[in-house]
C-alpha cells in the first residue's frame, strides 16, 4: 500500500470550516490579474478530458452515420423521450424536459414550423438532461447537447412526420454497453435500445444505500457544482457526520474527496492535501485514489516539492492501472514529463512523453490522443526542441480534426506559427496563421 503521509513541515490541517468566506473577501480586495492568470495556468493541467461529439461517456462510438444527412424532427423527439426514461431521470427532470418537447411537437405540427424555436427548445431540454447526468456521474457531461449539435449539422425536416424514420440516426448502443444509472430516490437498472450508455468499469460513482445520506450527498454536490463553496462545505460537513453515524466509510471517502476539491480550487492547499489523504483512507475506488494522488502531486509540484510530487504521480499511475483507466494514466505521465521539463531534464521528460503518447493511442479516443500530442508539443518547445514540437503539433491537429475541435486546432496553428518565426521561416508562419484565420471564420459561423 502506498504511503501518502508525505507533507512539507509547514502544512497544518484545519478541517472542514468556513474559511472560504475569508478567501472571497481577500480576493475582492486584490487587484492582481497576474496572480489569477498564474492560478488558472496551474490548474489547467488537471482538468478532466471531455468526449468527442460522436462519443458516449463509456468511450463507445455512436451509431449515427453523418454521411446520411436526412432526419425528421419526430425521430429526434422520440429518441429524446426514450433517453430521458432510460437514464432513470427523476420526475422533476422528466416534467421539465417534457414541457420543452411538448412545445417542439406543437411547433413541428404547424404548416411552417419555426426552426429557431425548435432548436432553442431542444438545446434547453438537452442542457437539463446533461445537468442531471453531470450530477449523477460526478463529472461534467455534454453528451446530450453534443448529440443535438451534431444533428443540427444535418438536414433536419422540422415538419413532423412520425413515419419518417432514418435508422442511421437512432441512438443505438452495443449490447454489452448496458446503461446503469442510480437515481436519487431509487436505484434502478435500465437496458433497452436508444439509450445513452454510462461508464461502469471505470466509474467513480458511489451511491449509498441509505436514502437520506444519498440525498444529502447530492445536495452538497449541487452546491459545489455551482461554486457555492460555503454552502457546499457546510452540507458536506453534515453529510460526513451522517455517514460516520451510519458507518459508511465509502461515503466518507467520497465526501472527503469532494471537500478536497473545494479546498484545492480555492488554494487552501494544506486542507486539500489532508482531505485527499482522508479520501484515500476511506474509498475503495481505485479511480478516486488515482485522482486524489494526481491532485496531490499537482499541489506539491506547485509548491516546488519535487520528490513528493513524483511519488504521488507514480501512485496515481498504479491505481489508474488497476482500474484500467488509461486516460488517467496518460495524464499522470504527461504531468511527470512537464515536471522534468521544468528542470530541463530532457531525457526523463521525453521518456515520459513517449509513454504518455503510447498510452493515449490505447484509449482509441481522438480527443485524448490529440490533447496528449498538444501537451507534448508545449513541453518540447519549452525544452527548445522546436522541430519535435512542430511534429507533435501536426499530429495533434490531425486528431483534433477528427473531433471538430476548432478552438484547439486554431491554437495549434498559432503556436506552430510562433515556432516558425523563432526558426526564421516567416513564410510558413504566415501560412499557418492563415489556416488559423480560416478556422476562426468557421468557428464564428458555427457560433
Amino acid at each position: 500500500m502506498y504511503n501518502n503521509t508525505i507533507y512539507p513541515g509547514y502544512i497544518n490541517y484545519t478541517g472542514i470550516n468556513n474559511r472560504i468566506v475569508k478567501k472571497k473577501e481577500d480576493e475582492e480586495k486584490s487587484n492582481s490579474s497576474s496572480q489569477a492568470a498564474t492560478k488558472e495556468a496551474q490548474r489547467e493541467a488537471v482538468k478532466g478530458d471531455s468526449f468527442s461529439r460522436s462519443q458516449f461517456p463509456t468511450g463507445a462510438q455512436g451509431a449515427i452515420d453523418y454521411s446520411n444527412p436526412k432526419v425528421n424532427i419526430s425521430q429526434i423527439i422520440t429518441d429524446f423521450k426514450n433517453t430521458t426514461v432510460a437514464i432513470g431521470a427523476p420526475d422533476d427532470v422528466k416534467n421539465e424536459v417534457t414541457s420543452y418537447l411538448d412545445l417542439i411537437e406543437k411547433q413541428a405540427q404547424k404548416d411552417e414550423p419555426s426552426k429557431q424555436i425548435i432548436q432553442s427548445n431542444l438545446k434547453n431540454a438537452s442542457q437539463i438532461l446533461d445537468t442531471y447526468i453531470t450530477t449523477t456521474l460526478q463529472k461534467p457531461s455534454k453528451v446530450v447537447e453534443n448529440w443535438i449539435d451534431a444533428l443540427f449539422l444535418q438536414q433536419v425536416d422540422y415538419k413532423s412526420n412520425p413515419k419518417d424514420i432514418n435508422p442511421a440516426y437512432k441512438l443505438d448502443v452495443p449490447d454489452d454497453e448496458v446503461a446503469v444509472v442510480e437515481t436519487v430516490d431509487e436505484p434502478q437498472k435500465v437496458q433497452e435500445e436508444n439509450v445513452i450508455a454510462f461508464p461502469q468499469k471505470n466509474s467513480d460513482i458511489y451511491i449509498p444505500e441509505d436514502k437520506q445520506l444519498r440525498k444529502m450527498f447530492i445536495q452538497a454536490k449541487k452546491y459545489s457544482s455551482i461554486d457555492q463553496d460555503e454552502k457546499a462545505l457546510d452540507a458536506f460537513s453534515q453529510t460526513l457526520n451522517y455517514a460516520e453515524q451510519a458507518g459508511d466509510k465509502q461515503a466518507q471517502g467520497m465526501v472527503y474527496y469532494e471537500v478536497a476539491k473545494i479546498y484545492d480550487r480555492n488554494d487552501y492547499l494544506p486542507d486539500a492535501i489532508k482531505s485527499y489523504d482522508k479520501a484515500l483512507e476511506n474509498t475503495e475506488s481505485n479511480n478516486i485514489k488515482a485522482r486524489s494522488h494526481i491532485s496531490m502531486a499537482k499541489i506539491y509540484d506547485d509548491v516546488v516539492q519535487f520528490e513528493p510530487a513524483v511519488d504521488h504521480y507514480y501512485a496515481a499511475i498504479s491505481y489508474a492501472g488497476e482500474s484500467e483507466n488509461i486516460p488517467l494514466q496518460t495524464k499522470a505521465l504527461t504531468n511527470l514529463a512537464d515536471m522534468f521539463s521544468n528542470r530541463y531534464d530532457k531525457s526523463n521528460a521525453f521518456d515520459y512523453l513517449d509513454l504518455a503518447n503510447q498510452m493515449a493511442q490505447e484509449t482509441k479516443s481522438n480527443k485524448v490522443i490529440a490533447s496528449t500530442y498538444r501537451r507534448s508539443a508545449d513541453i518540447s518547445e519549452k525544452l527548445d526542441e522546436n522541430l519535435t514540437a512542430l511534429d507533435y503539433y501536426k499530429e495533434s491537429t490531425r486528431y483534433y480534426t477528427k473531433t471538430d475541435s476548432l478552438e484547439s486546432i486554431i491554437s495549434n496553428y498559432r503556436d506552430a506559427a510562433k515556432i516558425m518565426l523563432k526558426l526564421g521561416d516567416s513564410q510558413k508562419a504566415k501560412t499557418l496563421l492563415g489556416k488559423a484565420f480560416v478556422k476562426s471564420q468557421s468557428l464564428e459561423i458555427q457560433n
